[in-house]
């Protein structure tokens, strides 16, 4: 059988309501030394804000197909100690369709077929010794 805890007020005192097993108060967790865990008071304010919050219809198509392509290549050369040269480039492919009906093969050619966003990147850092 679980070791039930009593609640304890700010001032320290234990309170006089006793907690129900049902209700909202029993949830209260307690730490192995019988003194209330901070959690419990942040879990009842979420479920106090969580109350007005209700369900709703969603009226849009819930099925889409998102396909997205993303590469970075880096190249990185140190010509001298503490000096390097960096070039990047980035590639993005991305489209989405209406249509929920995912099959592999087909979206894999249709992303290599969409055109793609090209981003070039030239770093060039050089050490100076004074």
């Amino acid at each position: 059988m679980p070791r039930r805890f009593s609640a304890v007020t700010r001032a320290g005192e234990p309170s006089s309501a006793s907690p129900s097993r049902n209700s909202a108060s029993s949830r209260e967790r307690a730490t192995p030394s019988g003194l209330p865990c901070l959690a419990s008071a942040r879990e009842e304010q979420v479920r106090a804000r969580r109350q007005h919050l209700a369900a709703y219809a969603y009226s849009g198509e819930p099925d889409f197909n998102y396909r997205s392509f993303r590469m970075t290549n880096v190249l990185r050369w140190e010509y001298k100690p503490g000096s390097a040269l960096y070039i990047v480039w980035q590639q993005v492919r991305e489209d989405s369709v209406s249509t929920g009906a995912f099959r592999f093969q087909r979206d894999l050619n249709d992303l290599f077929g969409l055109p793609a966003t090209n981003v070039f990147l030239v770093k060039f850092s050089y050490w100076l010794n004074l």
